[in-house]
């Protein structure tokens, strides 16, 4: 029994230690568990104001896009509001007025003007000249603000009447209807719609898997009932704290389902991907080791060992060190 020479000890560490990984790797696997798909966001249409259905433009199983019309109120008054609001705005005799005025009075002023430096008129024709052209700008400034107010009074009218129109705040399939042309609706919701292109898997594991389930972390998915090629979910919520009675923890993977080929509303069961092991960086460790001269039986940084090799057996280790460095 003698010492490897140092090329031959590096070549050995860089094999035992992906051995050993390759090895934890595979002891390291987690369970398969039970699993729930779920549509990814479900959520009530309502109506923000009360009123009668005047329409509802969608059945069960429909798809709607984010703000696509819903359904629509009675909205009768609102649509005579918003006519007289707009025929005020549309009122410009008063601004074309205050603007002819104020260019007769301010002509006027200067004229009096001219004919006062003169001497030609007193000081009272004067000062009522000046008087005239400063009304007739306060005029056309009164005009201008009650211009501005029709206008504020038209939004607020045609606000009120897209509260009787009720759209879709995401987009999905109507799940289920709950109300039609002609009912009353306060506070109840019109349809239900679930948003079916992105899934939720949730899923119950035990609380001793609990620290090995991590956020980013792949599943392969399969839903009840269908065959086939397995889908790839991610982990994106893995609960802070377990439940005391059932002794469980939940986690929560998003998967894709752009292709709607595979349903909410089943069970499943998934198999988490292997988590990845840092070869690499325990390779790099054993390296720096084996440079530095260490003695055989002392550990890595990464706690790994030296070992004592037989030299009869030193070519077949060579082979093996090769071979796992040409992977």
């Amino acid at each position: 029994m003698q010492w490897l020479p140092e090329q031959t000890g590096l070549r050995l560490a860089i094999a035992l230690l992906v051995s050993s990984t390759t090895v934890g790797a595979r002891a390291d696997a987690l369970p398969a568990l039970d699993c729930v798909i779920n549509p990814h966001k479900v959520f009530d249409i309502g109506s923000q104001v009360r009123g009668v259905l005047d329409t509802v433009h969608l059945e069960r199983g429909e798809y709607v896009e984010q703000g696509q019309v819903v359904a629509e109120l009675d909205a009768g008054v609102e649509r005579a509001a918003m006519a007289v609001a707009q025929a005020r705005a549309d009122i410009s005799s008063e601004m074309l007025l205050g603007k002819l005025n104020l260019e007769f009075d301010t002509r006027r002023k200067e004229r009096i003007a001219n004919l006062y430096a003169n001497n030609s008129v007193s000081i009272q024709n004067k000062e009522d000249a000046e008087l005239a052209a400063e009304l007739s700008q306060q005029r056309l400034q009164e005009a201008t603000e009650r211009e501005r107010i029709r206008e504020l009074e038209l939004w607020r009218s045609r606000e009120l009447l897209e509260q009787k129109v009720i759209r879709s705040p995401g987009s999905g399939f109507v799940l289920k209807k709950f109300k039609s042309a002609g009912e009353y609706v306060e506070d109840q919701p019109i349809v239900r719609i679930a948003q079916l292109d992105t899934l939720n898997v949730e899923v119950i594991a035990p609380m001793d898997l609990f620290g090995q389930i991590r956020t980013g972390m792949t599943a392969q998915v399969y839903p009840e009932g269908f065959e086939g090629t397995p889908r790839t979910a991610q982990v994106e919520i893995v609960d802070p704290m377990g439940d005391v009675a059932s002794g469980t923890f939940g986690a929560r993977l998003i998967l894709a389902n752009e292709d709607y080929a595979v349903p909410a509303g089943v069970k499943c069961q998934l198999q988490f991907d292997a988590a990845p092991q840092h070869a690499d960086t325990d390779i790099g460790a054993s390296l720096r080791a084996a440079k530095s001269g260490r003695s055989p039986t002392e550990e890595s940084e990464e706690g790994g060992k030296w070992a004592v090799i037989d030299t009869d057996n030193q070519g077949a280790t060579e082979n093996a060190a090769e071979a796992v460095s040409g992977q």
